[in-house]
């Protein structure tokens, strides 16, 4: 009886599969082997940024837990204008969160608020339009 390696009886069960299913299973695995990849590539960053900061302890700013929180929050624009008895706020790069408020205190509240509103919905809808598929989801931060 002859040995198998792993990615022999990987390619006799995955034959078996429906084509469709198949390829699902194909793309997974390919994935799974560049986020190793990139998973190697961080660990390398990692370990010279530890080295670094051993080697150059003067160079090492320290952030408190609130600080490093702040820092990784995202940050958007918000622009607030007078109309007539009103305020009206609204967000540069997001459209569709916009609002309006008495003082610019409740504007700057309601915009808040929208933006957590309309970030929700895009992810419902999107949750709605990629059911069913094979998709990728993942994080993903912008300095812009």
């Amino acid at each position: 009886m002859s040995v198998l390696t792993m990615q022999e009886r990987l390619q006799r069960e995955v034959s078996t599969l429906p084509e469709d299913l198949a390829r699902e299973v194909f793309d997974f695995l390919v994935y799974v082997r560049d986020q190793q990849t990139e998973d190697d590539f961080w660990r390398e960053q990692i370990e010279a940024a530890e080295a670094y900061r051993h080697d150059h302890p003067e160079d090492v700013m320290i952030m408190t837990a609130e600080e490093w929180e702040a820092n990784m929050e995202g940050k958007l624009t918000a622009v607030f204008e007078r109309d007539g008895q009103w305020w009206i706020g609204y967000v540069e790069e997001l459209p569709g969160a916009n609002t309006q408020g008495e003082t610019l205190e409740e504007a700057r509240e309601n915009l808040v608020e929208a933006i957590q509103l309309v970030i929700e919905a895009n992810r419902e809808m999107t949750c709605r339009e990629i059911e069913g598929r094979s998709v990728i989801r993942e994080d993903i931060r912008v300095a812009a």
